[in-house]
């Protein structure tokens, strides 16, 4: 079941007669250019950031403290997309940025962090951008369609074998998923490994740690 149903490819994504600084909940999709493997891999149903995957999770937490009136909910990174729940919580809408420029934001930080390593040496590069232009968003509707999305995040490390994002789309492009950068010394030797993080209680108010794996255990 895809998160964001029946995604077109090439047309503008977002609706045209939707104000997309209205309160609530939206689930998005920010996929590598080609669809290349650039933050890691997976391993047993576990996301193993590399040190490029640890830069575009630590630059999401940080939108925490640029917007501080949305709330960041369930989220993930995979070897070559970024799937989250964030929420509008300004009931005046001219209090809440606009979902694009959230996106941007982010895009812009972690596209400038990627380009300082690759001119120092240390990554490979992208090719011309390191995020496809456009992005995927699902405006969730109620509860059921809220839990399905969350669902889905929290799942998504354990079906990457049938992810419809996996496969690049530039033929003869680099296939970087085992042979990516390597495994981030931070979790080098961790045996407990998040597929999904939350932003902590510390940073985010009402919102918990949540590791997949304890979901998980209570079903």
């Amino acid at each position: 079941m895809a998160l964001l149903p029946d995604r077109p490819h090439r047309r503008d994504m977002r609706l045209a007669d939707w104000d997309y600084r209205r309160p609530g909940p939206y689930a998005i999709t920010l996929c590598t250019q080609h669809r290349w493997h650039l933050f890691g891999h997976v391993t047993d149903g576990r996301m193993i950031p590399n040190a490029a995957g640890d830069m575009v999770m630590d630059a999401w937490e940080q939108m925490t403290e640029t917007f501080p009136t949305v709330t960041f909910d369930a989220w993930v990174l995979m070897p070559n997309h970024f799937h989250a729940i964030l929420r509008l919580a300004a009931t005046d809408l001219r209090h809440n940025p606009q979902l694009g420029n959230i996106v941007q934001g982010f895009k812009g930080l972690t596209t400038a962090r990627y380009a300082e390593e690759v001119h120092a040496g240390r990554w490979g590069s992208f090719d011309g951008r390191l995020w496809q232009r456009n992005y995927y968003d699902h405006i969730v509707r109620d509860e059921p369609d809220f839990v399905r999305c969350r669902r889905y995040i929290m799942a998504n490390p354990l079906n990457w074998a049938t992810d419809v994002d996996r496969e690049p789309d530039l033929p003869g492009s680099p296939y970087l998923d085992i042979v990516a950068a390597e495994v981030s010394p931070r979790h080098r030797h961790s045996s407990s490994l998040p597929p999904i993080r939350r932003i902590s209680e510390s940073r985010q108010g009402q919102y918990e740690v949540a590791l997949y794996q304890s979901v998980n255990r209570r079903g």
